[in-house]
């Protein structure tokens, strides 16, 4: 358990943040002393900017990586995007942070 407070360290690794799980995460931060790191804003939710800053005691960082994007067709036509998040990064993360728990979403 960390040296620093009674709580368990716990370490959320995400794709990126999302605006309806910003509530359950809030949850979990008053449990445990926690850290969220992500791979960044996919370009077509630019608009999910900053949502690091509505929670409040959790630590959040944005990990090393890349990101792959793809065009999904449907019937021919554009549809949509699909990304890729290799976060190279969390390693280096998880190392530094030390945590007790280690989640995967």
């Amino acid at each position: 358990m960390n040296q620093t407070s009674n709580k368990p360290k716990l370490a959320l690794l995400v794709n990126q943040l999302t605006p309806y799980r910003l509530p359950i995460y809030q949850a979990i931060g008053y449990r445990f002393e926690m850290a969220i790191f992500h791979g960044g804003v996919e370009s077509n939710r630019a608009f999910w900017n900053n949502l690091e800053n509505k929670l409040k005691g959790i630590s959040v960082r944005r990990s090393w990586g890349i990101q792959f994007r793809f065009l999904e067709e449907k019937k021919g036509n554009a549809y949509d995007y699909k990304f890729i998040h290799i976060n190279q990064g969390y390693l280096f993360d998880l190392l530094n942070y030390r945590p007790d728990i280690v989640i995967t979403v």
